[in-house]
């Protein structure tokens, strides 16, 4: 028993240190792919909540471009009703302006009598 106390003795720091050393490992490596697990899904919320903000500004950008699809079209239309009434206001001041022509016609007429009588010629011609 004695040999065995001593032989145990000698090489017991030859033995526990190979197997502490095991053990050890295994137990960091156990930790480091908890790290490394927590570090993914650390990295996977952050990514979500990212991704989450690009969505709503997204959203908020598809909204505004359906509204100004909206005024463009109101604007497209209350355009066209605009060059109608343009159309219609050339129409009329042409109506005037001729009208006006035609009156001012009238007045020259009036204030210059043309004389309808045909007046004789003193050389008897």
């Amino acid at each position: 028993m004695v040999f065995n106390m001593a032989w145990l003795e000698t090489f017991l720091p030859y033995i526990l240190t190979p197997l502490t050393a095991i053990v050890g490992w295994l137990f960091g490596r156990k930790q480091r792919d908890n790290n490394f697990l927590q570090d993914l899904q650390s990295s996977i919320n952050s990514l979500a909540d990212h991704n989450n903000k690009l969505m709503q500004e997204i959203l908020l950008v598809k909204k505004q471009n359906v509204d100004l699809e909206v005024t463009q079209r109101r604007l497209e239309i209350q355009n066209f009703e605009l060059k109608q009434q343009i159309q219609d206001l050339n129409l009329q001041l042409e109506k005037l302006l001729l009208e006006n022509k035609s009156l001012k016609k009238q007045k020259n007429e009036k204030n210059n009598p043309v004389n309808n009588t045909v007046v004789s010629n003193p050389n008897g011609l």
